[in-house]
């Protein structure tokens, strides 16, 4: 259930961003998983609270099990330079994931888990949430949420 929140909240924040990127703030590059992208949110954004945010959503290994997991957490900030997973106040999204790289930019020549873009399409981000409690190396009640979300504000990222 986690995960389905975060992928959703994830999927609003991405359809009105003007921008997502690295966390450096650089373009991301297609075919490359990352651990962490930041949308770039305009004050008109309903999760924005009416101020212009940056928004980090990022992938880190847990310390509260054991296993390898990682968590997705959500970090925000009204300045640059944008959040990281280390920032102050992120707040955790979902626990017990088994890939501490769930995004990507697919574009139409270069693939992201065999999805590509396709050419009369706005950008978008493959998003990869495995999920196992039992452990990142376990078969038994895994499960992927998984999720091609559409940059419609975003002008160029392929």
């Amino acid at each position: 259930a986690q995960g389905r929140t975060g992928l959703e909240q994830l999927r609003r924040e991405l359809h009105c961003a003007s921008t997502v990127t690295q966390t450096s703030g650089t373009a991301l590059t297609a075919g490359t998983a990352y651990n962490a992208i930041t949308a770039t949110l305009p004050s008109t954004c309903a999760t924005s609270g009416g101020t212009a945010r940056y928004v980090t959503w990022c992938a880190s290994p847990t310390t509260l099990t054991t296993g390898g997991h990682a968590t997705l957490y959500r970090a925000t900030s009204t300045a640059l330079p944008a959040p990281t997973c280390s920032s102050a106040g992120k707040v955790k999204w979902a626990d017990y994931l088994t890939t501490a790289t769930p995004f990507c930019l697919p574009s139409t020549t270069v693939a992201c888990s065999g999805v590509l873009r396709p050419s009369t399409s706005f950008p978008m981000l493959h998003v990869t949430l495995p999920v196992n409690l039992n452990g990142v190396g376990s078969t038994v009640e895994s499960y992927n949420l998984v999720d091609d979300i559409t940059l419609r504000n975003a002008g160029s990222h392929s």
